[in-house]
């Protein structure tokens, strides 16, 4: 696996510390993304879906816009 891979293979790892209702189930890191498996266990801090969907989208694209400015200021 890549630099980049094992760096998007340990931020789908730490995401159930974000979003503790979070289960990850089965996930691979392809060259360019990554496809995985969420469930939303249960909703005890009193937010509608919507608003985990988007808090959860919101954490994954800021870990790829942090992450991918990480990597390429370390290989250039």
């Amino acid at each position: 696996m890549s630099g980049i891979g094992e760096i998007a293979d340990r931020c789908w790892l730490e995401i159930p510390k974000q979003f503790p209702f979070v289960i990850l189930h089965e996930h691979i890191v392809m060259p360019n993304h990554v496809h995985g498996l969420i469930e939303i266990a249960k909703n005890d801090v009193g937010c509608v879906l919507n608003d985990i969907v988007i808090s959860l989208r919101s954490y994954l694209l800021s870990f790829q816009s942090n992450e991918t400015t990480h990597y390429v200021s370390r290989i250039t």
